[in-house]
């Protein structure tokens, strides 16, 4: 299985209002939940302007919702997911936060 670090920023992709969870800890393990659920819609969250920062691609321009959506749930489709772990929470202004994930995953139909 392959690991890989995830860098995800939470004013990015998690709402940039944490004031709807509790603490940046809970809006991690919201993020964490949704990315092993393949559940790209709970973790765009209510952000209307998105910057996709994904392993091997560039950084992409602002995206719309709809459209981070659908580029995460391409991005996603073929993997499977072995085990995601916070490896790094640390907030970098009042309300937004930065959160490291490392992944562990296979191509959907190998091992």
């Amino acid at each position: 299985s392959w690991s890989r670090r995830l860098p995800l920023v939470a004013a990015l992709m998690f709402p940039a209002d944490l004031t709807a969870q509790a603490t940046l800890s809970e809006a991690a393990e919201h993020a964490k939940q949704a990315w092993l659920a393949h559940d790209p819609e709970g973790l765009v969250g209510k952000s209307s302007n998105l910057v996709l920062q994904i392993p091997g691609a560039d950084p992409s321009s602002p995206l719309g919702r709809a459209q981070a959506i659908e580029l995460l749930r391409r991005y996603l489709r073929p993997a499977e997911e072995r085990g995601l772990d916070i490896t790094t929470i640390r907030e970098v202004e009042p309300g937004k936060g930065f959160v490291e994930l490392t992944r562990r995953y296979v191509v959907a139909g190998t091992s």
